[in-house]
């Protein structure tokens, strides 16, 4: 299959790909600078974003106390679950395909519809769990004003996709900086009304959705001179399960320490997965680069190879540096941002912390396995950590409160790498396949 670099050579960064790519000296030349300069544009939009829903559920915090933050980040937490997991699919799909210029108009209305059906779809199971799960009608209204945000999300990240995978990152950050600016505004807006923590969901939802329109305008030209073959539901399936497994193991942890040690230590524990905020930020702002590069160059060992080596160097090496930040003025950061009242997640975050040293060996693995259209591996290895997260969390959240569900944290996360380790010793073999 012909990859993107072939057909659309306009920009100088796919020139100096295409007459440079043979030679590996260049191609470290070429990765370098355009991995940092593309990854500052996406850090700060993505930046912007986490950052305003940490302010935005500052507020809250801050305004309700413990308790009532732990129903606001149980809610977050399930609808991440079900609408965020069960809607993630198709925009990291389309991103696949608009890198390896397999996109068209076409293909994109028809994505934008199967998003909008997997959205509504996705909304009524969140009513029927959250009834069940969240303490009847209070947690159901407060699970729907979080899916309408994770809705709104998702719109927005398969408008952003399509200008990434066309190496057009600028446009894709400057919809998150906005979104991060209106995040804390609407939702203190919302709380001067006496909205409660309902409204202030439904505040950072209208704040997704008045940002989205940045995404969809200007599109890149996706005609090129090969028909883009047909966007088919069931080819979504894989990325849509990897998708809700992923949310669910990123999430589960809290909606099953609300229901065993109830909401003022799911209060505590959302407080101190909150400083892995900025890991988060790296995450996705360099994930989202990182997969649009190594899809683009599926089809060639040595290229995908090379990109697939530096970008792992850095990762884990800014990775590594960050946690020894962070475990240093943890204390400072709780008491600057909860205030005397969580002073409890102090100890929890520092235990968190450690998680981040297995999570930054395996984080772009996923992305190795989804790019060589491996990514039902991917979402095995993630479906496994959520169920041992789960039971991990069930007993030890029960015994031990918001430390015993760090500390499956930890250990689920460890898991997760050796597991991902393992389908990854032989990837290359899938490299053109």
């Amino acid at each position: 299959m012909p990859s993107f670099d072939e057909h659309h050579l306009d920009s100088e960064e796919h020139t100096v790909a295409k007459s440079n790519f043979r030679s590996p000296r260049k191609l470290r030349a070429f990765v370098s600078r355009g991995a940092w300069r593309s990854n500052a544009q996406l850090a700060v939009g993505q930046a912007f974003s986490l950052f305003g829903i940490f302010v935005a559920g500052l507020i809250v915090a801050r305004q309700f106390g413990p308790q009532s933050y732990g129903r606001y980040a149980a809610a977050f937490a399930l609808s991440s679950l079900t609408v965020g997991g069960a809607t993630v699919g198709i925009p990291t799909l389309v991103l696949r395909r608009s890198s390896e210029g397999n996109l068209d108009h076409k293909v994109l209305r028809r994505a934008l519809w199967i998003l909008i059906g997997f959205c509504a779809i996705a909304l009524l199971g969140t009513a029927g769990i959250s009834v069940l799960a969240l303490g009847g009608l209070k947690g159901m209204y407060a699970s729907l004003a979080a899916g309408l945000f994770f809705s709104a999300n998702s719109i927005s990240s398969l408008g952003q996709y399509v200008h990434a995978g066309r190496q057009n990152y600028s446009r894709a950050a400057l919809t998150n900086v906005v979104a991060g600016f209106l995040f804390p505004v609407f939702t203190y807006t919302a709380l001067k009304f006496h909205s409660g923590v309902d409204g202030a969901l439904l505040a950072i939802a209208l704040a997704s959705a008045a940002s989205s329109g940045i995404a969809w305008t200007r599109l890149p030209l996706l005609e090129s001179d090969h028909e883009s073959p047909p966007l088919k539901v069931r080819e979504s399936i894989s990325f849509s399960f990897l998708g809700l497994v992923n949310a669910g193991y990123g999430r589960i942890d809290t909606v099953v320490l609300s229901i065993v040690a109830g909401s003022s230590a799911a209060g505590y524990y959302a407080a101190s997965y909150r400083l892995l905020g900025p890991f988060d930020l790296l995450g996705l702002s360099f994930g989202i680069y990182y997969f649009s590069r190594v899809s683009a160059h599926n089809t060639d060992i040595e290229r995908w190879s090379a990109v697939r080596t530096k970008g792992v160097r850095a990762f884990i090496a800014v990775s590594f540096i960050g946690v020894a930040i962070l475990l240093f003025i943890t204390p400072q950061v709780i008491r600057l941002f909860y205030g005397p009242n969580f002073n409890q997640s102090i100890g929890t975050a520092r235990i968190l912390m450690l998680s981040v040293i297995p999570w930054s060996l395996y984080w772009l693995k996923r992305f190795d396995l989804a790019s060589v259209h491996r990514e039902s591996w991917a979402a095995y290895a993630v479906g496994f950590g959520l169920l041992l997260d789960f039971f991990l969390v069930l007993v030890f959240g029960r015994y031990f409160g918001p430390d015993g569900a760090a500390w499956s944290w930890v250990i689920s996360e460890s898991a997760m790498y050796v597991t991902l380790w393992f389908m990854c010793r032989r990837i290359t073999e899938n490299i053109g396949n």
